[in-house]
């Protein structure tokens, strides 16, 4: 079973890393697989890889189907349907889950995705999920940051089954009995919580707990669990699953153990068994069915099954099953940092205490917590570019703390609550209490120094060392044992793409419609522009530009160019200036408004080196009155492989005098081009003396300008 099911995983991970969709044919595969399968079954492992894949496929087009027809994009549409989601509510817009269930206009039928996610903005509007709406509404199809570090929303709805984006321009809802009905259990439970449990200042904690949803966590509550280790904690995991399984069954056995009568018709500790079973696998429904609680689900009744059948349970079979189940289940599990985190941490548990049979019991709690923190620390670094050092220390008494204290008691009281029993508020009191004591004894564990540590490793650097872990871990005497704290130092020493001397590397960012690049030489680091912020109040800055800096294992900005204060350009400067990485900050206005110790202004014919790279600005000249655009810091940076030519906003007046001054000198071969490719900049003149290479549009998808214009497009295809 342990081969089957990697070999199945090995072509569910081919298929999640493909570029493209094979053809629709190929799920004629399947017969195929099983004709060859009878006759020639010594390639039983090639089949599963092939299995592997094709449900992959089959799995991702009932996904994508029906998808959003992309002429439609930008219409005006008329839908009927249900909010079955509300991600949130503000005073300036709601944000919600749209189930469609008609439409007005026969000729969208098969067009439009089931679900969608929309935006409600001015005026503000309040929805509810027993409503049922009627909306006139614009869609788009989703699309993502495509850099290293940023967030993969295309990804994340795709995984929810959302099959498109937009926004409402006019509706109106009303509450129904049959949109009720269309609500899950789990969804009112959720809306009836968040009304009555605003009083609490951890209900954010409590509700990600209780139904594992973490739209409510404070940034700052993430950031001391990320330094403490301790994120799989506050949000329901594998953990909390087996931990509510074990109380359930040894509650179960021991009363059933005081009954002679049933006893005699049912063993104690099958009696246990089906209680546990009831319980997780409400928990686990609770919880949305995640990965995490699918992984622990399936193990537990794999297990409790045994104990039904009175049979042993073998540990790495038991494993290979859920792995094998998941998958099958949902293949998408594999692009989730919780599948690998879950699997990757049961398999080391099973392989230390198999490994230490001599140990006492205190003495093997200490050895897992440490080999798992090791063991996740790479992986924690992967997802999130960073890991943290004391988590062996502060688990081993946060994880009984939360487990069999706060856990139950919380529990509890959303089972009174949910037969409105007045007391439940007195357990959620008491759970808030225990929640702010845990936060504060986090708190001065995360304030010490080398808690967390900050880097972004290569795949095989952590492969090399998950291998030197179990090397590690392997009785002594082992000749190969050796090799471990070689394979274990590979992490920190591969570097994917490192710059070496005399090197640069020059990165334009995905910002959407704005403007964000990173220039990195051997030892030091500049960002031209940070993108924008928005009204809801996403930030590039702090979304996109620092995210990629941690992939980059960059800590330190010594210099930050904003060409001018434009805020698609601008918008996202104080994100980076606010962690304090930022050395020196050099605008082109000086009524700019950032917060920073050393400000410097763009003069034309200032320049610097720095490791054998020339950076120089050429444009604005001083005392320069202008537009916002045409202030834009013009900064051309000269190396051994060619020149470079941040352009900024500059319009076809600033273009000829450029012209004008430096003639030939503007010649690049990579320019990012002036004003996202508006027809007021990239003049003819202009780009015959630059004759750039390659031209970077830094656009917007579908964005409400148009860049850029076709005429545009078109003078830089004629170069």
């Amino acid at each position: 079973m342990i081969r089957l099911a990697l070999s199945f995983l090995l072509g569910v991970l081919i298929f999640q890393t493909s570029r493209t969709l094979p053809p629709h044919y190929i799920v004629v595969g399947f017969p195929a697989v099983a004709i060859l399968y009878v006759y020639f079954p010594r390639g039983r492992y090639v089949y599963w890889v092939l299995l592997g894949f094709l449900w992959s496929f089959l799995f991702a087009s009932t996904r994508l189907l029906p998808a959003l027809d992309p002429e439609l994009e930008g219409q005006d549409l008329h839908i009927n349907g249900d909010v079955v989601e509300i991600n949130k509510q503000s005073p300036n817009f709601s944000s919600f889950v749209f189930q469609i269930s008609s439409v007005d206009a026969p000729e969208l039928a098969g067009r439009l995705p089931d679900r969608v996610r929309l935006s409600w903005y001015y005026p503000p509007q309040q929805v509810d999920l027993q409503q049922q709406c009627q909306f006139q509404v614009r869609l788009k199809r989703h699309w993502r940051f495509a850099n290293p570090g940023s967030v993969d929303r295309e990804k994340l709805m795709f995984t929810k089954g959302i099959g498109a984006r937009g926004y409402v321009r006019a509706g109106r809802c009303r509450e129904t009995d049959s949109g009720i009905e269309k609500i899950s259990v789990r969804t009112r439970l959720i809306e009836r919580f968040e009304r009555q449990a605003k009083q609490y200042q951890h209900r954010g904690l409590m509700q990600a707990l209780s139904f594992g949803v973490r739209d409510d966590i404070q940034d700052s509550q993430w950031e001391i669990m990320r330094a403490t280790g301790t994120s799989h904690l506050l949000a329901i995991s594998g953990l909390h699953l087996s931990a509510i399984c074990l109380v359930v069954f040894l509650a179960a056995t021991s009363l059933a153990k005081r009954s002679a009568n049933l006893c005699a018709h049912f063993p104690a500790q099958c009696v246990g068994a089906v209680f546990a079973l009831v319980a997780t696998t409400l928990y686990a429904y609770l919880a949305g069915f995640s990965v995490p609680t699918q992984r622990a689900l399936i193990m537990v009744f794999v297990a409790l099954s045994a104990i039904l059948m009175r049979k042993p349970v073998v540990q790495f079979p038991l494993l290979a099953t859920a792995l094998f189940a998941v998958l099958l289940w949902n293949p998408l599990a594999v692009l989730s940092a919780s599948f690998w985190m879950s699997f990757l941490a049961v398999l080391f548990i099973f392989i230390i205490l198999k490994s230490s049979p001599g140990l006492s019991k205190f003495a093997k709690l200490i050895r897992v917590q440490i080999f798992l923190a090791a063991a996740l620390l790479p992986v924690s670094m992967w997802f999130f570019s960073q890991g943290s050092l004391i988590a062996p220390i502060v688990n081993l008494l946060a994880v009984p703390y939360v487990s069999f204290l706060l856990l139950p008691v919380l529990l509890l009281g959303q089972l009174l609550f949910l037969i409105g029993v007045e007391a439940s508020h007195y357990l959620f009191a008491a759970t808030d209490y225990l929640l702010e004591g845990l936060q504060r004894w986090l708190q001065i564990y995360a304030a010490m120094p080398f808690a967390a540590v900050q880097f972004h490793p290569t795949i095989f650097g952590i492969i090399l060392f998950e291998l030197g872990l179990l090397l590690l871990i392997q009785p002594r005497g082992l000749p190969v044992r050796l090799l471990s704290f070689v394979f274990i130092a590979a992490l920190f020493f591969m570097r994917e793409d490192a710059v070496t001397e005399g090197q640069m590397r020059v990165t334009m960012l995905d910002v959407g419609q704005g403007s964000a690049v990173v220039v990195e030489t051997i030892n030091h680091t500049l960002v031209y522009d940070a993108g924008p912020q928005y009204a809801s109040g996403f930030n590039t800055g702090a979304a996109v530009v620092l995210p990629f800096l941690k992939t980059r294992n960059i800590k330190r900005i010594d210099r930050l160019v904003v060409s001018h204060n434009d805020n698609d350009h601008a918008g996202g400067a104080p994100a980076l200036l606010a962690t304090g990485a930022v050395k020196n900050l050099m605008v082109s206005n000086e009524k700019h408004k950032f917060p920073a110790t050393v400000v410097d202004y763009c003069r034309q014919g200032d320049e610097w080196t720095w490791d054998g790279v020339n950076f120089q600005i050429l444009h604005p000249p001083g005392r320069w009155r202008s537009t916002s655009n045409n202030r834009s810091c013009v900064v051309q940076i000269t190396h051994s492989a060619g020149t470079i030519l941040l352009a900024g906003d500059i319009e076809e007046s600033v273009e000829r005098r450029l012209v004008a001054q430096y003639g030939d000198k503007l010649r690049s071969r990579l320019l990012l081009v002036p004003h996202h490719g508006s027809s007021s900049s990239s003049s003819r003149r202009f780009l015959a003396r630059v004759r750039p290479q390659t031209a970077v549009f830094s656009v917007g998808y579908r964005n409400r300008y148009g860049f850029p214009h076709a005429n545009i497009t078109a003078r830089y295809q004629s170069i």
